[in-house]
């Protein structure tokens, strides 16, 4: 499941959903539910700002890291999947 692979070569390389439900961690990072059930956490210190219904893609970036963006808009935030 992406996100969760160890053997990447054939893996998926981003996913596009809707953000179901916002949350904060205890480092003010965001938490984020989507559609499609998988439950990502921000990593960076950046501020972002999203809605539920929002439509966003994650992106495999390199050593493991991952990538959301905003549809429609440039910038990348560092997430992990939580579950």
């Amino acid at each position: 499941e992406f996100g969760f692979e160890f053997d990447v070569r054939d893996a998926l390389q981003s996913v596009t959903s809707d953000v179901t439900r916002v949350q904060k961690n205890a480092k003010g990072g965001l938490v984020l539910t989507l559609a499609n059930g998988q439950v990502w956490q921000q990593n960076d210190g950046q501020t972002l700002f999203l809605d539920e219904g929002d439509s966003v893609t994650i992106t495999r970036g390199a050593l493991s890291a991952f990538y959301l963006t905003r549809d429609g808009k440039g910038r990348r935030y560092k997430f992990s999947r939580a579950q």
